[in-house]
């Protein structure tokens, strides 16, 4: 690992705040989960997103347990 990406690395606090920071500034994500999703567009509880993916309004897989949410299906859905 470089120093660079050990430095980037260190930077998610998760683990430490529950709250995880972007790893790579400047770079999209491929995907997010529901909890992420949920706060990214403002809602106040995870229903709401579980409806819209079960509406096909916004594109999930799922992966083992969790759904993991196409962030551009988010900003598509966002942007209308």
């Amino acid at each position: 690992m470089t120093r660079g990406t050990l430095e980037a690395y260190r930077q998610d606090d998760s683990t430490t705040t529950g709250r995880r920071r972007t790893l790579y500034p400047g770079l999209e994500p491929l995907s997010v989960t529901v909890a992420e999703a949920t706060r990214l567009l403002g809602f106040r509880n995870c229903k709401s997103v579980y409806r819209l993916i079960r509406e096909g309004r916004i594109k999930a897989r799922k992966s083992g347990h969790i759904f993991l949410i196409s962030y551009r299906s988010l900003k598509e859905y966002v942007e209308g």
